[in-house]
């Protein structure tokens, strides 16, 4: 089951597991893969928060956007096939 709260944000939207990318090091290597992405919001804060993780859903990256279509927008990227769960 996918957790309620990452880095402290209430999760409103998660993807299945899946490939979402890699992650890299600060010289470029790849040391993981995205696996799961989650969109939620930190109490008191109107923003939307789009959080890339692996495997263990550890934020690898996180981005905030005005609203969250622009966050599933930017999870989403160039691929069309990402289904979006609400939590």
């Amino acid at each position: 089951m996918f957790p309620q709260e990452l880095e402290g944000a209430k999760i409103l939207y998660y993807t299945a597991d899946g490939d979402y990318g890699d992650i890299f090091n600060s010289r470029g290597e790849v040391v993981d893969c995205v696996r799961y992405m989650a969109i939620g919001q930190y109490p008191r804060d109107k923003k939307f928060y789009l959080f890339r993780c692996n495997k263990d859903y550890n934020v690898a990256v996180k981005w905030a956007d005005k609203t969250l279509e622009e966050s599933m927008a930017r999870g989403a990227g160039a691929r069309l096939d990402v289904q979006w769960i609400e939590a």
